[in-house]
């Protein structure tokens, strides 16, 4: 048994797995909406989007939660009042997905890390996975960053094992060479520790400004 759930939201899905069923791919499906809980796929303009076509995960519920402790900003920002009434909300998950012929929900990734360079548009994760593959990195993430032009670039920000010797020249040829040049980091910020937040996971607001740092 498979599904999606958030904090937010409670359980949004299930999907029952078994021998019998072939996933194929990196994507997992996540199922089928539970009682209560009508999810809607969204692009940027607030549109609702076809089969097989990526929106964000927005859910109308009544059953949601109130908002965020002490970040008023934030509450207001992914829940919305909904203009249908009945006593329902919007919550804006930030999550990606994709909905089959079935109604069957596909999960796709995070809104946040899905970004456009030079009119591309890229997953920032499917950059981490290759840099991650490098021998001489032991950590990574990257993030955009706009130049004095107002151009999105990447930037990637990693530490190092420590038995591993490694230049920039090799860490971009590394990349470039299994993936598109939109897709190659513009520079690279060695750190000795990536920032994290209380639960553990990467702070991408920590990382500090690529300045005189970052090498290109």
């Amino acid at each position: 048994m498979t599904g999606l759930s958030s904090s937010e939201t409670g359980q949004l899905t299930t999907y029952l797995l078994n021998d019998n069923i072939d996933v194929l791919g990196d994507d997992v499906p996540v199922g089928y909406p539970v009682q209560d809980k009508e999810i809607l796929l969204l692009d940027d303009a607030g549109n609702e989007v076809g089969v097989n076509q990526v929106g964000e995960i927005v859910v109308r519920s009544r059953y949601l939660a109130t908002g965020y402790w002490l970040r008023p900003e934030l509450t207001e920002a992914k829940f919305k009042a909904d203009t249908k009434g009945n006593g329902q909300r919007l919550c804006f998950t930030g999550d990606l997905g994709l909905r089959l012929p079935d109604g069957c929900l596909v999960h796709k990734g995070r809104k946040d890390f899905r970004v456009k360079i030079r009119g591309y548009g890229l997953e920032l994760e499917e950059v981490e996975k290759v840099f991650l593959s490098h021998p001489a990195v032991h950590e990574a993430v990257v993030v955009t960053r706009d130049n004095e032009a107002g151009e999105s670039r990447l930037i990637a920000y990693y530490t190092c094992r420590f038995s591993e010797r490694h230049t920039v020249s090799d860490l971009r040829k590394f990349i470039n060479e299994r993936l598109p040049d939109h897709m190659t980091p513009s520079a690279f910020v060695r750190l000795d520790a990536l920032p994290l937040n209380p639960n553990g996971k990467v702070d991408r607001r920590a990382l500090p400004d690529p300045g005189t740092h970052a090498l290109t």
